[in-house]
């Protein structure tokens, strides 16, 4: 049990959200397996409680696999917010949220509605309110400071509006 948990902790640094993902579900899988068989040898053995040590490191490397998917969805949202451009001397404003906040969307529906689909519930739920949260505050403190000289007042509503 130990090899296959170390030969999935090696894997971790893919920059795969998927590979990562499955990584995770393969971790949980094999700690409950753990808990199982130290149930059924608990439950046959005269000498009372088995305790595989398998359990507790399947159950440490699964926060780090969860971790690793955090850090990955983060790094895709720094990217998506960091290469956002406004036109600072824009005459015209448009309804429309920017063109990276659309792709943001996009990107954290895709995943959501494909690959995070197996992972349990909660897991998703504290995923996606992360990524929201990171988004947010990446979105809020980002000030390319432009000069107010070649600024329009058409040009501050969409960085509001995002």
């Amino acid at each position: 049990m130990k090899v296959a948990c170390t030969s999935l902790i090696a894997r971790l640094n893919s920059q795969y959200l998927s590979q990562v993902v499955q990584i995770l579900i393969n971790l949980e899988f094999f700690e409950k397996a753990c808990q199982e068989l130290e149930k059924f040898l608990s439950s046959s053995s005269a000498r009372g409680p088995v305790a595989l040590s398998a359990t507790e490191q399947f159950r440490n490397e699964t926060k780090t696999a969860e971790k690793r998917v955090f850090e990955l969805i983060n790094s895709k949202i720094d990217d998506l917010v960091d290469t956002a451009e406004y036109d600072w001397a824009a005459v015209n404003t448009s309804p429309e949220p920017s063109n990276y906040i659309q792709t943001l969307r996009r990107y954290l529906s895709t995943i959501m509605s494909s690959i995070l689909l197996r992972l349990p519930r909660e897991i998703r739920e504290l995923i996606y309110f992360d990524a929201l949260s990171h988004a947010a505050n990446k979105i809020l403190v980002r000030n390319p400071q432009p000069s107010l000289a070649d600024s329009s007042t058409s040009a501050f509503p969409p960085k509001n509006r995002d």
